[in-house]
């Protein structure tokens, strides 16, 4: 389904991407929360902390605040001076990511206990 959103002429400012105003009509209340609650540099560093952690599936939900003229994808350094220049706008985005996130580190973690248990029992296995 496509997703829309009726922009004023005076939300337009210097982004006339469509991708980024339907991001930020989307988050903006969830931002101006944020916003209420958090310094603007502790902002960016929980934003930067967070885009470097965030697994690449789910970075991409950002890309539409990255400023490019480029068709290709963003890089994680476009991606990064774009949640410095919208932290709070970013950190929204990732909170209403969080869960789908948390789930997969969470069978990323149950992979990885169950390859070590493999190779503890290859361990133990050999040790006999």
């Amino acid at each position: 389904m496509a997703e829309f959103a009726i922009i004023k002429s005076s939300e337009l400012g210097d982004r006339m991407d469509a991708g980024f105003h339907i991001l930020r009509k989307k988050h903006e209340e969830e931002a101006a929360k944020i916003e209420a609650e958090m310094d603007h540099s502790d902002a960016i560093n929980l934003a930067v902390e967070t885009l470097e952690k965030v697994p690449l599936k789910y970075r991409r939900d950002i890309n539409p605040l990255v400023r490019s003229g480029q068709n290709r994808a963003p890089d994680l350094q476009a991606q990064e001076r774009a949640v410095r220049e919208y932290p709070y706008l970013a950190l929204a985005i990732f909170k209403a990511s969080a869960p789908d996130i948390t789930a997969h580190y969470e069978e990323e973690a149950k992979n990885m206990e169950a390859t070590a248990e493999l190779f503890r029992k290859i361990q133990g296995g050999a040790e006999q």
